[in-house]
């Protein structure tokens, strides 16, 4: 989701622990970082429906 976040223009603007803020001007969102664990659809469908670039689409409709 890291990369994911940074290819639509998102910034890693710091870390705490296993999460990380992502900020593009005024949006931010904080994703959790475990690893390898796959994340789970309803973080992905939470920064989806945050408006982040319209997330399932781009990444096959999940």
């Amino acid at each position: 989701m890291v990369r994911f976040l940074q290819a639509q223009g998102f910034a890693v603007a710091r870390i705490r622990g296993s999460h990380h803020v992502m900020e593009k001007q005024s949006a931010r969102t904080t994703v959790p970082v475990h690893g390898s664990e796959i994340l789970k659809i309803g973080s992905f469908e939470e920064h989806a429906h945050n408006g982040l670039a319209s997330a399932c689409a781009l990444c096959g409709g999940f």
